[in-house]
């Protein structure tokens, strides 16, 4: 089982959590190994994909933005403010909107057997300009983008100049050195990836401005030769 964040953070937590109730159904029948964090070993987080694809890894997540370009209805789940509570978008996810998805994409791409979603929660954007508090405080900032057309057009309505970018680059240069990047709503996160060159504050240089909402899913997938 593998993806691109420390242990420490949801998303492997969520692995071992699986991981644990396996080896207590299985026992010695299964052999569980965990590899946190591709990027420590010098991938890309989006290699998680082909690497689950091949077989490399079991079982993977990554973000359902990386998968538009194969799954167009992909991108209905990256439209903004499209849920207006969590409730909404866990029932929508857990319900007929997921299911369609989750068809989708084991059609597009016969590799992939879908296990669930996960919830990454809401985006909000920090910056080192100035605070934002409507559109036009985003004129003429660059901003880090998933692979998606619908993000990067929400951004470019917003005023903004999307760049898209994977996370191990954007860690590595463009969140410290743009003028502005979106990150997601764990802050513990963004302290794990930050602290080595930009640290982040919710008050001072960086400003997290909270308004930005959009409901971000997240995928498992198993490498569909395995039964």
């Amino acid at each position: 089982m593998g993806g691109y964040g420390p242990a420490t953070t949801t998303h492997s937590r969520a692995l071992k959590i699986i991981g644990d109730r396996m080896a207590a159904q299985f026992g010695k029948d299964v052999d569980i190994k965990y590899v946190w964090n591709i990027m420590d070993f010098g991938y890309k987080g989006e290699e998680v994909l082909w690497m689950s694809e091949r077989g490399v890894l079991t079982l993977a997540y990554q973000s359902t933005s990386y998968l538009t370009e194969r799954v167009p209805e992909l991108e209905f789940a990256d439209l903004p403010f499209l849920f207006a509570s969590l409730d909404e978008a866990r029932a929508a996810m857990d319900g007929a909107l997921g299911a369609y998805l989750t068809a989708k994409i084991e059609e597009r791409i016969p590799g992939y057997r879908m296990l669930g979603y996960f919830e990454n929660g809401y985006r909000h954007i920090s910056n080192r300009l100035r605070p934002v508090h409507v559109p036009r405080d985003m004129q003429g900032m660059t901003i880090r983008s998933l692979p998606s057309r619908m993000h990067a057009q929400t951004y470019e309505l917003l005023g903004a100049i999307p760049i898209v970018m994977d996370l191990k680059p954007a860690i590595a240069t463009a969140c410290t050195t743009c003028t502005a990047t979106t990150r997601y709503r764990d802050i513990a996160i963004c302290r794990a990836a930050f602290t080595a060159t930009a640290p982040l504050t919710i008050a001072g240089p960086n400003r997290c401005s909270g308004h930005y909402e959009k409901q971000r899913v997240r995928l498992f997938s198993c490498n569909a030769s395995l039964q």
